[in-house]
């Protein structure tokens, strides 16, 4: 399994740039992209497995339900990948009975990002506080 950090589903019109994503101005949201052999880990237990890394126990207030920065989100390639992330969402909410605010949404462009946003965590662990281990 391997990631990449980019930017996803803004303006056909814009290439992205970290300045410019940042201050919302593109359209573009930071994403991290995963590459994984599907005979080793199915689309819906990856799914589960980012799910659940987010405390789906965890209730929103109003104010944090309306807000869209840092809210996280699962974006398909193709109506399988769909259904496949649809079933682990649901699967988690019936089982914490609890609505959990990640989206499921069709990508419909990507740009890679910079490099030097690539595998930033590992190149500044002073800043890694938010990253997943």
């Amino acid at each position: 399994m391997a990631t990449e950090v980019g930017y996803a589903n803004g303006s056909p019109n814009i290439i992205p740039e970290y300045e410019e994503v940042g201050k919302g101005q593109t359209g573009y949201e930071e994403v991290c992209r995963v590459f994984f052999d599907e005979a080793q880990i199915s689309v819906k237990e990856l799914c589960h497995m980012f799910l659940m890394r987010l405390n789906p126990r965890r209730v929103f207030s109003e104010e944090e339900m309306k807000l869209r920065e840092n809210q996280s989100k699962i974006l398909f390639v193709d109506a399988f990948d769909c259904k496949e992330a649809e079933q682990a969402k649901e699967e988690i909410e019936e089982t914490f009975h609890n609505h959990l605010l990640t989206t499921i949404e069709p990508l419909t462009i990507y740009y890679k990002a910079e490099e030097e946003h690539q595998h930033y965590f590992k190149r500044h662990p002073q800043e890694a506080a938010c990253a997943i281990r």
